[in-house]
């Protein structure tokens, strides 16, 4: 199970405001062209494009505003190794402008076709959206 973990210098709010817009991935996801969301609260599908042109549809299975967690589904794609797996992104305030971030993933499992490589790149793929896209977007200095 991957789990990716990173602090951003910015208030839990502003951290939160970026990850619960289930709609809005494209502001901090740098390879996808366009994102289609079929509604904004528990129940909405979101479709992402990627600049490869694959596509993937995630469904937002839970968001709470008060514990700041949000969990996914994955439900389609382009490339179907991925279709069920879950993305939970939960989120911890450190301090007024500290935050952490825990993205975990269900991962492939062990005994799917390159389940570890797969697994290696959610974790890395992760850690790069948290400590380099998601501080770019909130207009921080990404980590190197």
């Amino acid at each position: 199970m991957p789990v990716a973990t990173g602090i951003v210098d910015a208030p839990i709010e502003d951290v939160w405001a970026m990850v619960s817009n289930f709609g809005g991935l494209m502001r901090w996801h740098p390879h996808l062209t366009k994102v289609e969301c079929d509604g904004s609260a528990v129940g909405a599908i979101r479709t992402a494009t990627f600049a490869d042109g694959r596509t993937a549809s995630e469904s937002l299975e839970k968001l709470d505003n008060e514990n700041h967690l949000l969990l996914y589904k994955v439900t389609n794609t382009s490339s179907g190794a991925m279709i069920g797996m879950t993305g939970e992104i939960k989120l911890t305030k450190l301090g007024d402008r500290q935050t952490k971030v825990d993205w975990t993933s269900s991962g492939a499992p062990p005994e799917a076709p390159n389940a570890d490589k797969i697994n290696a790149t959610l974790l890395a793929t992760y850690t790069t959206r948290i400590n380099n896209h998601l501080k770019t977007a909130l207009g921080l200095t990404p980590t190197a």
